[in-house]
């Protein structure tokens, strides 16, 4: 533990005091941290069946597999932390287990079906850092880290008319240069290869994930606990991410694009405070004017970036809304919009199909079933998008028509993720019945991130890894054409276009 002056140590005691005040209080606090550790409990049991090699059990994520372990046996010995611990339900991994599976995560680790690396390398999802994320979430539902302000300027700008107009887009790439195998990691990498584009891209859009938590303007109470966490687990822990992973990592090469980058669940584990004051505060966004939604207008065209994070209320942000009951500005501002005669590129961070093509689903909070689909459906005034892209899932995902976000209505919509730009992953894949089958066997994936990361220097936990990617888009009046890139490959891994879009109006 570090040593707390006198007065931090107050102020620390201080924060206990008002949580366990607000939970004394307020019988829904009490039950939605009663959910959290619910979801937790279910996240553990999809760690354990993938560690075992059966099919996953339905509800919570793998990405939240360790969490109950780390907060009972990681976090340090300390008041409030072991009041925190009490918290939440008991960990069903015992240490044997784990010192067990510790020898296969040291190694090329465990592959889960969206492709999430299961190892203990840094970025990887037995990273301590994660941690972080995890501690920093939860003072959120207890009250202790205020949500920053919702940007209310948003911006409707029309990109000059040329003849085409190349548009860059990389999802969770805010990872910054790390160790990796005598690399500075994949960020750099994609980074550098973007940069090396003929022509360069007229736009670059990055659609979220700074990690671990996007932070910037922490309040320095919690800041003094993210140190006593350090201390325990000896992972840094960096309180102006936004600023260090994405502003400073960002195009170095001028001149830089006009660049827009959106709100994401791990930028909302800070309250997305990082985000909306450093990001959006920086020139580098400054075309946003300190809101992450807006609507980008090219000939007959309109790229719109809408904020999926803000508003999520399920369990760590991991489902994308763009309103709640109380707030309703950014559907009703795109309501606004006249989108009748225009093509429409929708942009999110979160995801509205699983990562094999189906609508997604909440098994512990049902009424959250499809709410970014829904809510996507009314900012556009009962429309689809024409073409919707995201990150959120890390791995990079063409799904084709088959695939619809509705269980009850066969949308139109042809969905891209670009969540491939900097986490390390596997190869993904789904199961029937007791087989685990590619992803392209179901008929709703055309393209998947599954080309193997060349490993010259023999690096164990580069055994499993694919190779990170992007997407670049090129619109023309009425027309697009697609190209995915795999890292380290200046030719395409898979094109589309250039495809002719039906003509647009309000009577079509």
């Amino acid at each position: 533990m570090p040593s707390f002056t006198p007065e931090q140590l107050l102020a620390v005691q201080a924060m206990q005091h008002r949580v366990q005040a607000r939970l004394a209080g307020d019988a829904a606090l009490r039950q939605q941290v009663n959910f959290i550790g619910t979801y937790l409990v279910e996240s553990e049991a999809q760690l354990i069946a993938l560690m075992n090699t059966t099919p996953p059990p339905a509800g919570g994520s793998v990405e939240f597999g360790m969490v109950l372990y780390w907060i009972h046996h990681d976090l340090p010995n300390d008041s409030f932390f072991d009041w925190f611990a009490s918290l939440f339900p008991p960990t069903q991994i015992t240490p044997t287990q784990y010192a067990q599976w510790q020898t296969i995560w040291a190694g090329a680790g465990v592959i889960a079906p969206d492709g999430t690396m299961v190892a203990d390398g840094p970025f990887s999802q037995l990273d301590k850092g994660w941690l972080y994320s995890s501690v920093l979430y939860t003072l959120g539902i207890l009250g202790e880290l205020q949500k920053a302000p919702f940007g209310s300027t948003p911006q409707v700008i029309a990109l000059p008319n040329n003849p085409t107009l190349t548009v860059a887009l990389i999802g969770d790439w805010g990872t910054g240069p790390w160790s990796d195998c005598s690399t500075d990691g994949p960020a750099t990498a994609i980074m550098n290869q973007l940069q090396t584009l003929s022509p360069p891209p007229d736009i670059i859009i990055h659609v979220g994930d700074v990690y671990y938590s996007g932070t910037g303007h922490l309040p320095w109470e919690i800041t003094l606990l993210m140190a006593a966490l350090y201390a325990k687990t000896q992972v840094t822990f960096f309180p102006t991410e936004e600023n260090l992973r994405l502003i400073q990592r960002w195009w170095s090469k001028p001149p830089v694009p006009p660049s827009f980058t959106l709100n994401s669940n791990h930028e909302m584990y800070s309250g997305a405070n990082g985000y909306f004051y450093d990001a959006l505060g920086s020139p580098l966004f400054a075309a946003q004017k300190g809101t992450s939604y807006f609507a980008l207008y090219y000939q007959d065209w309109a790229i719109l970036g809408l904020d999926s994070g803000f508003y999520s209320t399920s369990f760590f942000n991991m489902q994308g809304a763009l309103q709640d009951s109380a707030d309703p500005d950014q559907v009703a501002w795109f309501q606004g919009l006249d989108l009748s005669p225009k093509n429409i590129i929708a942009l999110t961070h979160h995801t509205a199909l699983s990562v094999e093509g189906f609508p997604i689903e909440n098994q512990l909070l049902p009424d959250l079933s499809e709410k970014l689909y829904q809510d996507m459906y009314s900012a556009l005034n009962s429309r689809d998008p024409d073409y919707w892209y995201w990150g959120h899932t890390h791995n990079g995902v063409v799904y084709n028509s088959n695939a619809t976000m509705s269980s009850s209505r066969k949308t139109k919509t042809l969905c891209r993720c670009v969540g491939h730009s900097a986490i390390p992953f596997g190869t993904a894949y789904y199961w029937d019945g007791q087989n685990q089958l590619p992803l392209t066997k179901n008929g709703k994936v055309d393209y998947y991130a599954c080309t193997p990361l060349p490993n010259p220097n023999q690096c164990k936990q580069w055994d499993k890894r694919v190779k990170n990617g992007f997407a670049v888009l090129t619109l023309q009046a009425g027309t697009i054409s697609e190209a995915f890139y795999e890292q380290d490959n200046p030719v395409p891994v898979w094109t589309s276009g250039p495809v002719k879009l039906p003509a647009k109006g309000k009577n079509k």
